[in-house]
């Protein structure tokens, strides 16, 4: 009788470590998720930093260098309202955005994070385009990962009050508001909430199932004696 060929046990385990670090290294399509309930976003972002803006105790405009806040710094058409006198969303101070006719403002943070939301107040809310991008090593070099847009395009004075957040499973260190079209998209923005790393992730059903298989193969392979 035709005897069975030896399996090497070392090779054997060297085969499942290769193929689990293999599907787990491999690159996936980045997830963005848009919250509008607080709580369910902070459950995603896990621990998390702030910005209330209250520090602020004279209103500032934005430098050809930008303002220059803890965390990240400020460009574009946006202004440090204090105390909020433009449109006010709990009579602290605030962020005043005008991306009115295509206009635009950015965040721009000193390290990359995985979780963005804000308090918004607005009534005149009109083609505004919310961006989260990332910047690479290269000069100039700008990833983009997703875009989140006002619910209709065709519909003036929209209302877009309350909270909004978003979290990404690629990190992002920008975040791009933009005017779309004509006429007015003015708001104002408080409580910045943010994340470097998200809630730790329950383990993808394929992944996991891969693994256990992988390994309860290899318990298998050990119970069994070598045919010879």
């Amino acid at each position: 009788m035709m005897s069975s060929p030896a399996i090497n046990p070392a090779w054997f385990i060297k085969l499942v470590t290769l193929f689990t670090i293999g599907l787990t290294s491999m690159p996936a399509m980045a997830a963005f998720t848009v919250y509008t309930d607080k709580a369910s976003f902070l459950t995603a972002a896990g621990t998390v930093s702030s910005e209330t803006f209250d520090a602020v105790t004279a209103d500032l405009d934005p430098s050809s260098t930008g303002i220059h806040l803890n965390d990240f710094t400020l460009s574009g058409s946006v202004s440090v309202d204090a105390p909020s006198s433009t449109i006010d969303i709990n009579g602290t101070t605030n962020l005043y955005f005008n991306t009115s006719y295509g206009g635009w403002a950015d965040l721009i943070f000193s390290q990359p994070i995985t979780a963005f939301g804000l308090t918004m107040n607005n009534s005149r809310l009109q083609l505004l385009s919310i961006s989260l991008a990332r910047i690479g090593p290269a000069y100039g070099e700008y990833h983009h990962i997703a875009t989140y847009a006002a619910p209709d395009p065709y519909v003036s004075n929209q209302t877009l009050n309350g909270f909004i957040g978003f979290t990404s499973d690629v990190a992002f260190n920008r975040i791009v508001f933009a005017g779309t079209g004509c006429c007015s998209s003015t708001f104002a923005v408080d409580d910045v909430t943010y994340a470097t790393t998200l809630a730790t992730p329950v383990p993808e059903p394929l992944s996991a199932s891969l693994l256990g298989l992988g390994v309860a193969g290899l318990c298998l392979f050990r119970k069994q004696p070598l045919r010879v």
